[in-house]
């Protein structure tokens, strides 16, 4: 089983890295409210609230980094990554 995962770990190495980036930066988003003060973030900020975007960043890396660990040991499909 944890050959299986190794073995499609590196040619999926970039999904993870952003899946991972994902919850990070969710994380940040909820750590440190001050993002949201930059320009850069001013229009998300006008959408909805700093903790609504860590939230939502965290979970979505989250299922994405369990997709791709189920994806990765048990079957071998893109649906479940692609959904």
């Amino acid at each position: 089983m944890i050959h299986r995962f190794k073995s499609r770990f590196r040619e999926r190495f970039p999904e993870w890295v952003l899946a991972i980036g994902t919850v990070a930066w969710g994380i940040l988003a909820l750590l440190n409210p001050q993002v949201f003060d930059q320009k850069h973030y001013y229009v998300m900020s006008l959408i909805l609230s700093y903790p609504f975007w860590g939230v939502f960043a965290i979970g979505t890396g989250a299922v994405r980094c369990t997709a791709l660990f189920v994806n990765g040991v048990w079957r071998s499909t893109a649906h479940i990554r692609a959904i």
